[in-house]
């Protein structure tokens, strides 16, 4: 519909300039008339003047009107001598005269034509304009009913990921490799970062936390980016769980993630437990480019590449959706990180009914990403 519409303002931006040029005929047209009616007022006058000047020849005083109508068949026969005088004397001026007056009359028609022309242009054009303004409300009306199904079906998602349990498949092998951590002293070592490290260099805000631009619920923030753009750990941490499995690109609707451990429709994707400032963190990085996702168990510092951006999963195009979750104090990053149960909501809660910090709730509880990320 949107190459149609270009289509119809190049048509009409066509026709304004074939109207602008036929108005510019028009206007020169209406100067050489104007040119040549003077011409001929000219002639006319210099024609009058030679008939008053034969008329005093004949010992007539009076104006042109008084002159024609003569009372005797005398005066006539005076009147013609007069005539003739005028036609011997100016026979060239009377000739240019008459082809000044073709050419005058000529001049009118071409203009009235042209003017004909400008009318029919400019008629054609706002029937080209009326096409253009349905066209466009037509586009409206698709865009809008297509944005109503967009935010239903986003509606109904976000319902479909809380009715289901978000506990990851992978959750015996994850325990059994975060007891190995703790029990080598791994997790121990893990140092809180002094700030945060922002995930997706070169990014763009694509959407919001806790809604999307159309209002249905949106419990991250999407940073938009070309495929393969590295994801960086936000923090210290470990890698809870990785999913991997999904084609790079899925589509609205798309479920996959949970066949691989993961969200459902989150697509290939990483959940961290960062520390951060001294404060425990849950993230969950989805939609990663598939092979990208760095494996369970991986001791991460902040900065360090985990995936790559696709748009994997549930996705209408390549970006990362970025959830944090404030977890407390991070002095139990070991003990946390050990007894994790797998949920990859970290005890928040979806759809509606999630726990955001912002509205007041306790430990655990969402965090917007833009308030420690900017967006």
């Amino acid at each position: 519909m949107q190459v149609k519409i270009d289509e119809k303002q190049a048509e009409i931006n066509e026709m304004q300039g074939r109207i602008n040029d036929k108005q510019a005929e028009i206007d020169a047209k209406q100067v050489q008339i104007d040119e040549t009616q003077a011409q001929v007022d000219a002639l006319e006058e210099k024609v009058k003047k030679r008939m008053v000047a034969s008329q005093s020849t004949m010992h007539f005083n009076q104006y042109l009107d008084i002159l024609m109508g003569a009372s005797s068949f005398q005066d006539l026969l005076r009147i013609a001598s007069g005539l003739i005088s005028i036609t011997q004397y100016d026979e060239k001026t009377l000739n240019d005269l008459e082809a000044l007056r073709l050419q005058l009359s000529e001049e009118k028609k071409q203009l009235e034509k042209a003017k004909a022309e400008l009318e029919e242009a400019k008629k054609k054009m706002e029937e080209a304009k009326q096409e253009l303004i349905e066209q466009q409300n037509e586009l409206l009306l698709t865009q809008a009913q297509q944005q109503v199904i967009l935010e239903e079906y986003q509606k109904q998602y976000a319902k479909l990921q809380a009715e289901s349990n978000n506990i990851s498949s992978n959750i015996a092998a994850i325990s059994e490799a975060m007891r190995r951590l703790a029990e080598a002293g791994t997790l121990d070592d893990v140092i809180t970062a002094a700030g945060w490290t922002y995930p997706v260099p070169g990014a763009y805000i694509s959407a919001g936390t806790w809604a999307y631009p159309g209002g249905a619920l949106h419990l991250g923030e999407d940073f938009a980016a070309s495929v393969g753009t590295a994801i960086l750990a936000a923090g210290n941490g470990v890698v809870l769980n990785s999913a991997n499995g999904c084609p790079t690109y899925g589509g609205l609707g798309s479920t996959c993630g949970t066949q691989y451990g993961g969200l459902i429709g989150g697509g290939n994707m990483v959940t961290l437990l960062v520390s951060v400032n001294g404060s425990l963190y849950g993230m969950n990085y989805c939609h990663m480019m598939l092979g990208s996702p760095i494996a369970a168990g991986t001791v991460v510092t902040a900065g360090m590449q985990i995936g790559a951006v696709g748009s994997s999963g549930n996705s209408s195009g390549p970006h990362c959706h970025i959830e944090v979750y404030y977890l407390g104090d991070a002095s139990n990053f070991s003990a946390y990180a050990s007894s994790w149960n797998g949920d990859m909501g970290f005890g928040t809660g979806w759809y509606t009914s999630a726990r955001r910090c912002d509205a007041g709730a306790g430990i655990p509880c969402r965090i917007r990403p833009e308030s420690v990320f900017g967006g």
